[in-house]
């Protein structure tokens, strides 16, 4: 696309029995009709905790439209 066309969206996430996060916010540009793993996510990658999920354990977390 020549036009450069661009959008931003504000996006509310609701989490239930929350894991730990390693920051309180993260940023990251995501292409339309991305699918897979993001790699320019600041500060650093998500990472998280879950006490509940045992050593270990992954957490899996993902994001719909």
């Amino acid at each position: 696309d020549i036009g450069g066309l661009s959008d931003t969206a504000t996006v509310t996430i609701t989490v239930e029995d929350y894991p730990y996060f390693d920051h309180s916010f993260y940023k990251a540009s995501i292409e339309k009709n991305k699918v897979g793993h993001i790699s320019d996510v600041t500060p650093e990658a998500i990472k998280v905790h879950n006490d509940n999920r045992g050593i270990n354990k992954p957490v899996v977390y993902s994001i719909t439209t």
